[in-house]
């Protein structure tokens, strides 16, 4: 019996830039059973622009506050409002593990913050509850400006399909994703077997999925981090694909004009219930 995949896709120029407007036409998934494979029909969703129509694909973020600034903690859900307009779901979780459900107005998480209904999750936890979710992922770890990220809490937040920025830290240190390709490599696997990473000819050793960013001030950062979820999300897309029983293994290849003839995908597989075929992400047609 066939059941539905999804792989989420990151598509960026060797500048960093998001590739925007993607369609099924873009992107090439064949499926690998009995030693055969066999091209498929995708299904493609993709973030919005604002000269787009619809929502696009959903996204939720897990903010992380690795602060005791009780002012930064009250001004928070004003400081959401881009996000709110473009119906992202927020949860809260402060530096003792105690986190907010998810909600969709600056209303609601003034609410949550005032104590109701909260539970008590690790980062990791939080993160790994994160991944259940079939859309886009994002986590902001906060810390008072020029605190530096801890290499353990940074791992903790880095799980497969998350894009993690870092507000409010060094803004010298900027740490690169694991599994982000390297410059003059064609494919690069990353740290988790059921990721693909492609670097389609050459690269710029630039991260790809995930990104962490550093600058001066909590003010600046935080706003900063907003803009660049924001605006990275234009490369970010879903496809969805009919996975017969059989099936151990999905081919992907994107097809796409940018200028210098270079780009870079990452890729995660998931379905809704047992285990994702594993995914190859191969070069594109010339």
């Amino acid at each position: 019996m066939a059941r539905e995949a999804h792989i989420a896709v990151q598509v960026r120029d060797t500048a960093g830039e998001p590739v925007r407007r993607l369609e099924a036409r873009n992107f090439r998934v064949k499926v690998v059973a009995g030693g055969s494979s066999t091209g498929t029909q995708v299904k493609v969703e993709g973030v919005r622009d604002q000269s787009s129509h619809g929502t696009g694909v959903p996204t939720k973020l897990l903010v992380v506050l690795l602060t005791t600034d009780a002012e930064a903690v009250r001004q928070l859900p004003d400081k959401l409002e881009e996000l709110w307009k473009a119906d992202w779901k927020v949860s809260v979780s402060d530096g003792k593990g105690v986190q907010t459900p998810y909600v969709s107005s600056s209303v609601e998480l003034k609410k949550e913050l005032a104590h109701q209904g909260q539970v008590h999750r690790s980062i990791n936890l939080a993160a790994a509850r994160l991944t259940r979710f079939s859309g886009r992922r994002v986590v902001f770890l906060v810390t008072e400006p020029g605190v530096p990220l801890g290499a353990g809490t940074l791992a903790e937040a880095l799980l497969p399909g998350i894009s993690v920025y870092h507000a409010g830290g060094d803004p010298w240190n900027q740490v690169r994703a694991a599994g982000a390709y390297d410059a003059g490599s064609s494919f690069l696997s990353s740290t988790s077997s059921n990721e693909a990473v492609s670097s389609v000819a050459g690269g710029s050793g630039a991260p790809v999925f995930q990104r962490v960013r550093g600058r001066e001030s909590e003010e600046r950062t935080l706003r900063g981090a907003i803009h660049d979820a924001l605006h990275d999300g234009y490369g970010y897309y879903v496809l969805t694909v009919n996975l017969p029983a059989d099936v151990t293994r999905l081919e992907l290849g994107v097809d796409v004009s940018v200028p210098g003839g270079s780009y870079s995908v990452y890729a995660q597989p998931y379905v809704e219930q047992g285990r994702p075929p594993q995914l190859v992400v191969i070069g594109s047609k010339r």
